[in-house]
């Protein structure tokens, strides 16, 4: 029986700037780091509250597929957070310095479906989406 997701996993080929991103920005806490483990120059595993994210270089032998006019093309399209108050939030990270968001009709706050949600874009391509509400279907 499936109870929760255990992490979220991201493959970058630029490690330094997204683990400063994840970090400074979004305010998570490195909490273990291995350095050529399975092939990988970097496999380190960030946390914030009950949220965790592998992120990870590429095996020797392969490469991150490229990201295209911000989407991407292969892997996670996008990771979604639940936040209680979006603009705060949005607040935080612009004055943390990170200015890379999806707009839409030229706004990073926007509504869908009646909700609150701003996507901020990660320096190795990963959509970050905050959402003020929680979708219960």
């Amino acid at each position: 029986m499936l109870r929760m997701i255990h992490h979220i996993c991201i493959d970058t080929d630029c490690y330094k700037e997204s683990i400063d991103f994840y970090v400074a920005v979004m305010g998570f806490t490195v909490v273990h780091e291995d350095m050529d483990q399975e092939h990988r120059t970097y496999n380190s595993w960030l946390k914030k509250n009950d949220i965790l994210i592998e992120v990870q270089t590429p095996k020797h032998s392969e490469k991150v597929m490229p990201v295209k006019n911000g989407s991407i093309l292969a892997g996670i399209n996008h990771v979604c957070f639940l936040v209680d108050n979006i603009d705060l939030e949005v607040s935080l990270i612009k004055n943390r310095g990170w200015k890379n968001f999806n707009t839409k009709e030229d706004e990073i706050i926007y509504l869908v479906d009646g909700a609150k949600v701003c996507k901020v874009l990660a320096p190795e391509g990963t959509v970050i989406e905050l959402r003020e509400q929680n979708i219960c279907f």
